[in-house]
């Protein structure tokens, strides 16, 4: 299974991605997901009027690494270009099938 993000994947689609690359069985493709996933804050007043969010609640992958401003790192980087966008071009969903192909192929020729 490939599963695509990007740097707005965040909240509950990022702990989602934490969770499923924690099984071993998805390949994630794409950029660095947000990184803002716990629901547990304190808000901040500043001296300069501007109140802040902080979170205070931290959540890890299965080997204990925190999500939390980090984010979930894609196992295959993929970004799409200007030249994408105005062709009308998928490039982060073609590098995924092709990825996906090419393990099944690989999979399939070791049996």
């Amino acid at each position: 299974m490939a599963l695509l993000t990007n740097a707005i994947t965040g909240s509950a689609t990022d702990l989602f991605v934490c969770r499923l690359k924690s099984t071993g069985r998805v390949v994630t493709v794409g950029a660095t997901t947000h990184g803002n996933l716990t629901g547990t804050c304190v808000y901040v007043s500043l001296p300069c009027g501007i109140v802040a969010r902080i979170s205070t609640g931290y959540v890890s992958d299965a080997v204990v690494r925190i999500i939390e401003g980090n984010g979930n790192a894609p196992d295959v980087s993929a970004e799409p270009g200007i030249d994408d966008v105005m062709s009308g071009v998928d490039s982060v969903l073609e590098r995924a099938v092709g990825d996906l192909r090419r393990i099944g192929a690989t999979q399939a020729a070791s049996r």
